[in-house]
């Protein structure tokens, strides 16, 4: 029988917890079916941030006057966590595409592979983690523990990027042109989102910076981590939007069941 037919509605949270052992293994498998030839594996993302951030560390510094390392740790914050969400997103576009054959044959649920994508981008995530130490140490900035809360707030992005994920892999099936488009998008927000620039306290900058929540995730971390610094109102907006994605997740058991009959 066609399991279209026998897919039981579940809540996508619970759904979550109960297949865990199956996301967490088809996570696992894709980071080694990705690297399986080459030489350094996952590591190449990290040789990669380290090019984008000394390259961009030096540009900046460049222009500024300033010296060439001087921006690079706020650089490497930035960097490491847009990277973690802009590969989230563009990956869900084709989400559900790729994963035609499995959703047609197998009763795995769309939260499942919603959780999978999550899953190996922060396994990436966790690599460039040795990058972040590294540009710390060349630019001679002083090591903390505080660095360690990288790891939790990648977890609170992944938590907060399960509905958009969700909404990107649907979006397809409702207008093509949005493969092409969506990554377009991304684009722009990269450069409206404070990477290698500062928030200032007024102007059209200050007000976008207020209304994009990959700035509020950035901004949070530099100032915990480069100035010891606890913004208890970014991080609230932080925790809200990671709240408000679950629970959209959550109410979205019915909505899921149809993307099988869309493929």
């Amino acid at each position: 029988m066609n399991p279209v037919h026998t897919q039981k509605i579940q809540n996508p949270g619970r759904t979550l917890f109960e297949e865990r052992k199956i996301w967490v293994h088809l996570g696992w498998r894709d980071l080694r079916s990705r690297y399986s030839r080459t030489l350094i594996g996952p590591w190449w993302s990290v040789a990669n941030l380290l090019t984008i951030v000394f390259g961009s560390s030096l540009a900046v510094g460049l222009i500024s006057g300033n010296s060439a390392l001087s921006q690079a740790p706020r650089m490497v914050l930035g960097f490491c966590l847009w990277l973690l969400i802009n590969a989230i997103l563009n990956e869900a576009v084709e989400l559900f595409e790729a994963e035609k054959s499995l959703l047609l044959n197998t009763q795995i649920s769309e939260a499942t592979l919603v959780m999978r994508l999550l899953w190996r981008n922060y396994l990436v995530f966790l690599h460039s983690f040795v990058v972040v130490v590294l540009t710390f140490l060349i630019a001679q900035e002083p090591l903390s523990l505080r660095l360690l809360a990288l790891i939790p707030i990648a977890l609170v992005v992944c938590l907060g990027a399960l509905f958009p994920v969700y909404v990107f892999a649907r979006s397809i099936f409702v207008l093509r042109d949005l493969k092409v488009l969506l990554p377009s998008a991304i684009q722009l927000v990269f450069f409206l989102t404070p990477i290698l620039w500062t928030p200032p306290e007024s102007g059209p900058m200050h007000t976008i910076s207020i209304f994009n929540p990959a700035g509020w995730i950035i901004e949070f971390t530099r100032q915990l981590i480069l100035e010891d610094q606890f913004n208890g109102y970014l991080f609230a907006k932080v925790c809200i939007l990671a709240f408000v994605s679950f629970l959209l997740m959550s109410l979205s058991a019915k909505s899921m069941r149809t993307i099988r009959k869309l493929l």
